[in-house]
């Protein structure tokens, strides 16, 4: 059984050089994912495979609806990548019934609660080749394109690591995911042509020559280096944009502005940077997980303890 290696907390370089060290140690072996490519295969070739696609707006992550032509569709999250990826890395024995194995899986990010996964190691799970495009007209789907769907949706070669530090930074870097696609033809050989194939991906179309900067800092290592550096200068004394908001909330728009929230809640002020409230909230929450952050902004109309317990650091006076 393979251990899954925690990712470190800061790191700046290269991303050639964050994968062979951190990324690397954490994936399957050839030989698993052959075992998987030919299980998930000979799945599909079935005569009812239930199809798990990514969560469509107006469907309910595990309700199982019927397409046109009678397949079987069950929407999800992220969440069965997770499951897979424990599976194929631990060297289990993938059940010989293959319907009560994918039908098993996972499809809301709460059922992992408590259970080994890479996001408890640190890490953020990023498809290579995207598994949603602008055809949401899910019953007209066939079967061909459900299974096309699904390769995309569950199938290691097409999932990589990133740090779940700053994720939404590097998720979609273009040069990364190439690179990666490249350097899975090395890994994987056929399975990845045979992938790339299945999905109608270019497979000339997996390189990247160029320089590959990679940094990021975790909410432990960045409030520690601000407690560290606190006798230099406090929030009150940085040039900050001031936002006034009626509950915690973070915004893609506002990544990198140095703006400050001025957070009124529950009776009590808080003064923050939105960026200080990002790196907490992307290392104890699962908000960068969810369809409203890929849509740009989330909120807590109702902060949990544990985030109250965060903001109370930066309680402010009434003369304030």
């Amino acid at each position: 059984m393979s251990k899954m290696f925690t990712c470190p907390t800061q790191f700046e370089g290269l991303f050639p050089e964050f994968f062979e060290k951190h990324i690397l140690p954490n994936l399957p072996s050839r030989e698993v994912v052959d075992r998987f490519d030919s299980y998930l295969r000979d799945y599909l070739d079935g005569e009812d495979p239930l199809f798990l696609v990514r969560q469509l707006r107006g469907l309910t992550r595990g309700e199982v609806v019927l397409t046109d032509h009678n397949n079987r569709v069950m929407p999800c999250d992220n969440s069965p990548v997770w499951q897979i990826h424990v599976t194929l890395l631990s060297g289990a024995e993938l059940k010989e019934d293959a319907e009560g194995f994918f039908s098993s899986l996972p499809v809301h990010f709460f059922q992992m609660r408590g259970r080994a996964n890479l996001n408890r190691a640190g890490f953020h799970a990023a498809h290579l080749v995207d598994v949603k495009d602008r055809n949401l007209l899910w019953r007209t789907w066939t079967k061909d394109e459900l299974s096309r769907r699904m390769l995309l949706n569950l199938h290691p070669c097409n999932m990589t690591l990133l740090a779940k530090s700053d994720w939404h930074l590097h998720g979609g870097r273009r040069d990364i995911l190439k690179w990666v696609q490249g350097r899975y033809l090395d890994l994987y050989g056929d399975c990845m042509c045979r992938f790339l194939k299945s999905v109608s991906y270019d497979a000339d179309c997996c390189q990247f020559d160029g320089a590959m900067p990679y940094s990021f800092c975790s909410g432990v290592a960045r409030f520690s280096s601000r407690l560290q550096s606190a006798s230099v200068a406090s929030v009150a004394d940085r040039p900050s944009h001031v936002r006034a908001v009626m509950r915690p909330m973070i915004s893609k728009s506002l990544i990198g502005t140095d703006t400050l929230l001025d957070i009124e809640v529950m009776g009590h002020r808080y003064s923050v940077l939105h960026d200080d409230l990002l790196a907490w909230v992307s290392v104890n929450t699962n908000a960068m997980n969810t369809e409203s952050w890929r849509r740009g902004v989330y909120s807590w109309p109702k902060p949990n303890k544990e985030m109250l317990q965060f903001l109370s650091r930066f309680t402010k006076s009434d003369e304030e």
